[in-house]
């Protein structure tokens, strides 16, 4: 049997009951064709993933071969909303396309959604959405996603706030469902100083069987004026067949030394359960040598399994208002393996 397909996901029998080899009467629209063997003599052949992506090549000498393809797509939509009372709003929004490619199979999607949300006071500001997705081809399946979110926003001081969310979803196949998920979301906002300011923020997720946990701190803090440090700290933990756990830190610091000369640097160390360890770093610099011509300089380093150091500069030249001119160059120094380099030079112009 062989089958065509545009996504890798519906399949079309093109062809059944063939032998190989096999010559097609046409041409073959689709980004991917998939032979599959039935019935054979002998032992059973060995076929990991009988997938490939398909072309078909056109030759000639001295005339032209050529082909014509014709898409015509439709689509209409609206949406209507309605103030209940001062704090209380409803929405309603609806969309529906369809896609008529000439060789091909007519397509289709389907989009509805409907909102609440009540603002009557600002520590408690509640948002509800039901949507729905279908969409479908001639002779294939038809997907369908259907999902229900519950939002709250509260701010609880000045300087302090809270977002909670949880998210249920439903993905169908041909009506019959296939898979389910939760979401359940959790951050604060804390501007502790006017220069000071701290977000974490909680993900929990479940599909099935499986489950996944993920904790975010962002701490931003301005030092001066022209200097302002991130700090960022990331944990995720996944449950299921293998259970696993990742800790990532990031730092970065940006300094604005003058009007034509800024520094940026930033870290990165990654840790998890299966004893991958990994260290980078980059430095950059930006100098602004007159009032058309400008410099970067930048290094990035990793230190791992493999340690590299990549090292860049790049020259921008406003030669007029209709020309300008770029020249980078790029190399790598690799612990184990090549030594990389490169660089390019190009030319802009505007009438």
């Amino acid at each position: 049997t062989i089958e065509v397909s545009d996504d890798g996901v519906d399949w079309i029998t093109v062809a059944d009951g063939v032998s190989l080899p096999y010559t097609f009467s046409s041409t073959l629209f689709g980004g991917y064709i998939r032979l599959t063997v039935k019935d054979i003599a002998g032992e059973s052949p060995r076929l990991k993933d009988p997938r490939f992506v398909g072309y078909r090549i056109v030759k000639g000498k001295k005339k032209v071969a050529s082909y014509v393809t014709k898409r015509t797509s439709y689509r209409i939509g609206g949406n209507v909303g309605c103030n209940i009372s001062d704090f209380t709003r409803v929405s309603y929004n609806t969309s529906y396309g369809r896609n008529l490619p000439v060789p091909g199979d007519p397509s289709y999607d389907f989009s509805q959604s409907l909102s609440l949300g009540w603002y009557k006071y600002k520590w408690f500001l509640f948002n509800t959405n039901l949507s729905q997705t279908i969409n479908g081809k001639k002779g294939g399946k038809k997907r369908e996603s259907d999902v229900w979110g519950l939002s709250v926003n509260s701010q609880l001081l000045d300087t302090l706030s809270l977002t909670s969310g949880y998210t249920y979803s439903i993905s169908k196949v041909d009506g019959r469902r296939e898979s389910s998920s939760k979401s359940l979301y959790l951050s604060l906002d804390a501007q502790v100083y006017p220069d000071l300011s701290v977000k974490w923020s909680n993900n929990l997720n479940t599909a099935g069987k499986s489950r996944s946990y993920s904790s975010n701190v962002n701490i931003a803090a301005r030092l001066k004026p022209n200097l302002t440090t991130i700090f960022n700290y990331i944990y995720n933990k996944n449950w299921g067949k293998v259970s696993s756990w990742s800790h990532r830190e990031v730092t970065s610091l940006s300094w604005r030394v003058s009007d034509v000369f800024s520094v940026s640097t930033l870290e990165s160390y990654y840790w998890d359960s299966s004893k991958v360890e990994k260290f980078t770093y980059s430095v950059s610099a930006g100098i602004i040598l007159t009032d058309k011509i400008q410099t970067n300089l930048g290094i990035n380093g990793e230190r791992g399994e493999n340690r590299t150091i990549s090292y860049y500069t790049t020259v921008f030249w406003n030669i007029s208002s209709h020309l300008s001119l770029r020249f980078s160059y790029r190399g790598t120094r690799e612990e184990k393996g090549e030594n990389p380099w490169s660089w390019t030079l190009s030319v802009s112009a505007n009438f």
